[in-house]
């Protein structure tokens, strides 16, 4: 699904209007009507509160269900650097 579907679906589901998320994120109904119509995106900020308040992942807010990795390893959250050979 779509980063407008998924928010279309998940403010449905907990059964909150256009105008009450628009407050909650602190935006106008019309920008939560655009999201939501696909015509538009929310700066990162908004982003970030929509995460929190609807208590969801980033990823599942922007890609939908997110699969799992391959083998249903986790990926490491380790950064490897390479070094100079002196």
């Amino acid at each position: 699904m779509s980063f407008a579907e998924n928010l279309k679906s998940l403010r449905q589901e907990r059964h909150i209007s256009q105008e009450e998320l628009a407050e909650i994120v602190g935006v106008s109904r019309q920008a939560v009507s655009k999201w939501e119509q696909g015509s538009g995106y929310p700066e990162m900020e908004k982003l970030l509160v929509l995460s929190k308040k609807l208590n969801i992942s980033l990823d599942y807010l922007m890609l939908g269900e997110i699969k799992p990795t391959e083998n249903n390893k986790t990926l490491s959250n380790n950064i490897i650097v390479k070094s100079k050979n002196r």
